[in-house]
């Protein structure tokens, strides 16, 4: 799994903006015409009404990373070749408005929408992750330790049974 959605839970606990839907689980490798993007493990994004394939690498996601950070890996991104990599990706979802990308009438893309990205910021919580997947259920977890507990209860079920 590349993301996951992000709870309502998480959003209160660590303050993250409303907005927010999904967080990366991994740090995320894309490659943008000859530019690599890396979008880091524990990036915040609002995401877009695409459909959700949490196996495979979201081209929206690299672009609300661009469009946030303005920048590959390693120089400063050109919106134009940001939003036509995000239309090449999904064209049967999205029209184009003047140099605008539109996703079910809603506009997606544009200088505005570049800049108050910008100024937004962004929110990266990797202890988002890094909680979940050190979680161990105790109920699914190590079967020597769930054989010991069980044997442990039948010893004290006999041993009360016999103070009686």
């Amino acid at each position: 799994m590349n993301y996951r959605f992000i709870s309502p839970t998480e959003i209160q606990f660590y303050g993250l903006r409303s907005s927010a839907r999904f967080i990366t689980t991994k740090k995320l490798r894309f490659k943008i015409q000859n530019h690599k993007v890396t979008v880091p493990k524990g990036f915040v994004a609002d995401g877009f009404e695409f459909s959700e394939d949490f196996s495979v690498k979201p081209v929206w996601l690299l672009v609300e990373w661009i469009y946030a950070t303005h920048k590959y890996d390693y120089q400063l991104a050109d919106r134009g070749v940001v939003d036509i990599h995000l239309f090449n990706a999904y064209p049967e979802m999205l029209d184009i408005d003047n140099d605008e990308l539109i996703l079910n009438g809603v506009r997606i893309s544009g200088d505005d929408l570049w800049q108050e990205a910008l100024e937004r910021g962004y929110a990266i919580c990797p202890e988002i992750v890094e909680e979940i997947n050190s979680y161990e259920n105790p109920y699914t977890g190590n079967a020597e330790q769930f054989i010991g507990l069980a044997i442990g209860l039948i010893f004290s079920m006999v041993g009360f049974a016999i103070a009686k």
